[in-house]
């Protein structure tokens, strides 16, 4: 892995926190190399990794429905804020702006000053024709089989019994198998329909606790078990199927539900809501993400299993730790848990608290120059469309912005005053803009010499040339960085 140390960037995560990549999958950001990809808007790629040794408090960010997230405090994140009506009712949210992570609000800190975060919508939706030939030798298979596993169409019944996999299933290296409860006959007969209905046999074999059923087919097994993984922890959602269209993810939730889920109802019968736990993080952040592209918000949380006796037998979970996922209908449709429009969710911070920390944390730069985790976050790079306006004043001081640099000569940039005027410099130096008196501010470039040789400038101007030359000098001589890509990160 390519790890830059870059000790000047405070915008940062520990250790063990996941980015969302191009993939759809949530991958530990120590992990994360360049040139892979991650999501932003859209996908991009990884320009650079920063690494650094920190030690002190991290701020975490719960928001409502999401597991929580630590960043460093001076991480920043994209934010609105909601609009009161006589402090009784949301009437809808602020323009986006950028905050630091130490002064985010959650609604435990103010009910009425809270931030929310923002998760981009997944848009796209196709049809799904998959390739199965790779997982077996084409030659050797007839050429009406070999077509059929070329064009491979995931339809619903196909996508159903992707969702009973991911709960009741594993493989060995000829078989796709789905284990039930004694009591599961209406299950059973379910999964049969569903691998009778894309043309393969299956076995059934009945135990003292259990009933298995298998489907017969090494390409089918291997197919299973690269793209849904195998063994409970390492369950996962394959990226095609967030490309699906919503009826195709409505058939898998339905699968995954029948076999792993809990449905409860009110007393008149109306579906109130449903659970799903698992060991797989992976998997429950995977399966939120898909309940939010059918309309459908759920709420993740993680929670400490306690064993169990399961016909006779003590089952204890490997780590304690056990992932959950639940929905319930809102009652009250005046409020506001969420808002959404076409592009975003936007969920209210709900808790934000300290830790301490000791260890490295890790930040990329992305052609975007944000990344989700799953909401968005800047990156350590240079300004994002969205950025205001004051995030291009990098320089410590309010009358300084970096525009051009030299390992011997820097240039500035200063504003004028409302009067047009510029304290101690001379009149020949001053730039072309709007008449003294306008009140628009004239910008002037001021070259350091002439900066530094000025009592009013010395002392700032001497304080920010040692710090960039050293922060220069370090990245050059490492060959890190050129002088063009210093120079985009900078403004």
């Amino acid at each position: 892995m390519t790890i830059v140390e870059y000790v000047t960037c405070p915008l940062c995560l520990p250790v063990g926190e996941k980015v969302l990549n191009a993939d759809f999958q949530y991958v530990n950001i120590s992990k994360i190399d360049v040139k892979d990809k991650v999501l932003g808007l859209s996908e991009q790629k990884v320009i650079r990794t920063l690494k650094r040794p920190y030690k002190g408090e991290v701020i975490v960010i719960k928001p409502k429905y999401l597991l929580p997230v630590r960043l460093t405090p001076e991480h920043e994140v994209l934010v609105r804020k909601a609009i009161w009506k006589n402090h009784d009712k949301q009437i809808g949210l602020t323009e986006l702006f950028w905050i630091k992570a130490k002064n985010i609000v959650s609604t435990h800190d103010d009910n009425y000053s809270h931030h929310f975060v923002i998760i981009p919508k997944i848009k796209i939706e196709k049809d799904i024709y998959l390739d199965l030939t790779k997982y077996t030798k084409p030659y050797l298979l007839p050429n009406e089989y070999r077509k059929k596993l070329h064009d491979f169409h995931v339809n619903e019944y196909v996508s159903e019994l992707f969702g009973w996999y991911l709960a009741e299933g594993h493989t060995s290296e000829k078989e796709v198998f789905f284990s039930l409860g004694k009591h599961e006959e209406e299950n059973k007969k379910r999964i049969i329909e569903l691998i009778d209905s894309i043309g393969y046999k299956s076995r059934i074999t009945d135990t003292v606790t259990r009933i298995q059923i298998s489907l017969q087919s090494r390409i089918m097994a291997r197919f299973f078990r690269e793209n849904f993984g195998q063994g409970a922890r390492n369950k996962k959602v394959p990226p095609f199927m967030f490309y699906a269209k919503k009826r195709i993810i409505e058939s898998l939730i339905k699968g995954y539900l029948a076999g792993d889920g809990h449905y409860e109802y009110y007393g008149d019968g109306e579906l109130k809501g449903f659970r799903v736990n698992s060991v797989s993080e992976q998997l429950i952040r995977q399966i939120q993400l898909l309940l939010l592209k059918i309309g459908i918000v759920a709420s993740a949380y993680s929670s400490h299993t306690t064993p169990s006796i399961i016909n006779g037998r003590l089952i204890k979970g490997k780590d304690g730790i056990r992932y959950n996922l639940s929905f319930y209908k809102r009652r009250n449709k005046e409020r506001h848990e969420y808002w959404e429009d076409s592009d975003f969710y936007y969920f209210p911070v709900r808790k934000r608290w300290m830790e301490y920390y000791e260890g490295y944390v890790y930040n990329l730069t992305t052609e975007e120059n944000i990344f989700l985790v799953p909401f968005i976050v800047h990156n350590c790079g240079s300004n994002h469309p969205w950025s205001s306006e004051a995030r291009r004043l990098r320089s410590g001081n309010p009358y300084f912005q970096w525009v051009n640099y030299d390992l011997n000569t820097f240039e500035f940039i200063q504003l004028r005053d409302a009067r047009g005027k510029v304290p101690g410099v001379h009149p020949d130096r001053r730039g072309k803009g709007s008449a003294p008196g306008q009140g628009i501010p004239k910008v002037d470039v001021i070259h350091l010499p002439d900066a530094v040789n000025h009592p009013v400038y010395r002392d700032a101007v001497e304080s920010f040339k040692h710090r960039i030359l050293d922060i220069v000098r370090q990245l050059i001589e490492l060959n890190i960085i050129t002088r063009e890509e210093l120079m985009r990160i900078i403004r």
